[in-house]
């Protein structure tokens, strides 16, 4: 939901199974207009997020202005649809 002051990020889950401590590992910062939220195999959507933020940082620098969000929601969708295509390895495994 976007509203004039920002976003809000609205997750479903049960009461029994929230908890509070681990919840700002899953949120990470892409760039100072982009954020990420994760689920499932943090080791993994770490390496997607470091992806993410690097591209971002290499777009800043050589076109001097911030990257559009499609850019790197393409690259990361790219990225997981390779390891989904080819077997053999653990997804996102150290690149």
């Amino acid at each position: 939901m976007v509203c004039s002051d920002g976003v809000f990020i609205i997750a479903d889950k049960e009461l029994r199974t929230i908890s509070c401590k681990g919840i700002s590992k899953q949120i990470s910062e892409i760039d100072s207009h982009i954020i990420a939220s994760s689920a499932g195999i943090l080791s993994d959507a770490r390496i997607l997020i470091e992806r993410a933020q690097v591209l971002a940082q290499q777009h800043r620098v050589t076109y001097n202005s911030p990257i559009e969000p499609e850019l790197c929601y393409k690259d990361i969708a790219n990225t997981k649809q390779q390891f989904t295509q080819y077997g053999g390895a653990r997804p996102l495994e150290s690149q």
